[in-house]
């Protein structure tokens, strides 16, 4: 019996006992798969009204998680589906789904989505009940690092305003997360995507799976973050390698803090990549140290090191990425930031040759996604 006939076949199996029958009979030794399999089937029934096509051939797994990842459409739109990895205990019982991972990220989204906001990625459908699932949008363009790597190799250098619209929409993106209370905690060129709309480039901040809730307190007058801001989360040595190391700020690198503060650090980060059209950090500066183990980009941020920013990134974009590397209780809030952004001006619309930025600019291996 084909998987189609067996899907629809399952949806007449009524207890529990026969439905864990059915699967054991039909799974031929590779039960996550075929559960798999069958929420992938039901997912398609759910959408049909949206004409959701999912395409099983570009299925791939998030990191160590228990998350499969699927190129779909919907209504004609690219999107991406996460799906959990579900055991058959999980299907039958909805209690052992509340400490999936997957789905503090659904929830986070589910938040951020009740009021639209531009500059973040649209959810089209989630589900916490099995199959625990969420579809969100995608872009043909990509993501922000192989856009900026993309560009850097035309032979038309792009112009200034576009690099500072890019990360002032992150910012943007930013400042609405805080307005929720939420931290993103993996903030860096790969988790942003650019979109054309309305024949604009925007670009939109994705990719939530390390996104907390924060419980901060109010921000200072000289609208710094205070230090209970950057404490507001912490993690565990053992989770530590789900974090980005180069993107961490020194006190999540040394304690596991992690906060509104740390975010910006992250963000002085990302402007360096925007600035460098997605220079990897920490590689090939300007003083010919290449850091390329993370062990040695933590050893060097604890010295009391920061990232040594190439002389092609304006002093203005300079300024601002060392004011986000300072300590935790004075680095400026992204409110401030976008305020300095909306006062800088140019001299020339043409930023620079990428033929500039040949020691900064490298390719990325998959080790480091």
């Amino acid at each position: 019996m084909n998987l189609d006939k067996l899907c629809k076949r399952a949806v007449f199996v009524a207890t529990p006992s026969s439905f864990k029958q059915f699967i054991t009979d039909n799974c031929k030794g590779d039960e996550k798969r075929f559960i798999e399999n069958l929420s992938i089937h039901q997912l398609s029934a759910a959408y049909r009204d949206k004409v959701l096509e999912i395409f099983p051939e570009t299925r791939a797994r998030m990191g160590q998680t228990r998350v499969s990842i699927y190129d779909a459409l919907m209504s004609g739109k690219k999107c991406l589906l996460k799906l959990h990895q579900h055991s058959k205990e999980e299907l039958l019982n909805t209690d052992a789904l509340r400490t999936v991972p997957l789905r503090k990220e659904i929830e986070i989204l589910q938040v951020l989505n009740a009021v639209p906001c531009p500059n973040l990625v649209r959810l089209f459908g989630s589900r916490t009940e099995a199959p625990m699932h969420m579809i969100v949008e995608r872009t043909p363009k990509g993501d922000l690092r192989a856009y900026l790597q993309g560009i850097a190799i035309l032979p038309t250098p792009p112009e200034a305003e576009e690099l500072l619209q890019i990360a002032l929409d992150v910012c943007n993106a930013m400042i609405f997360l805080g307005g929720k209370d939420i931290i993103h905690r993996d903030l860096c060129a790969k988790n942003c995507f650019v979109f054309i709309e309305e024949g604009k480039l925007l670009t939109k901040l994705g990719d939530f799976h390390l996104a907390r809730l924060s419980h901060s307190g109010p921000k200072s007058p000289n609208n710094t973050l205070s230090r209970q801001q950057s404490s507001s989360t912490s993690v565990t040595k053992d989770l530590a390698n789900q974090f980005a190391v180069r993107w961490m700020a020194v006190e999540a690198i040394q304690f596991g803090e992690f906060g509104d503060a740390s975010d910006v650090w992250s963000f002085g980060i990302l402007l360096s990549e925007i600035f460098t059209f997605g220079g990897k950090p920490y590689i090939n500066m300007p003083s010919g140290l290449s850091l390329d183990r993370d062990e040695d980009v933590e050893e060097f941020v604890l010295s009391g090191n920061r990232l040594e920013l190439h002389p092609k990134i304006p002093e203005s974009i300079k300024v601002l990425i060392q004011l986000t590397m300072v300590d935790a209780d004075h680095r400026p809030s992204f409110t401030s930031l976008r305020e300095n952004f909306l006062a800088i001006k140019f001299e020339d619309d043409i930023y620079a040759s990428p033929a500039n930025f040949e020691y900064s600019y490298v390719n990325y291996n998959a080790s480091d996604i």
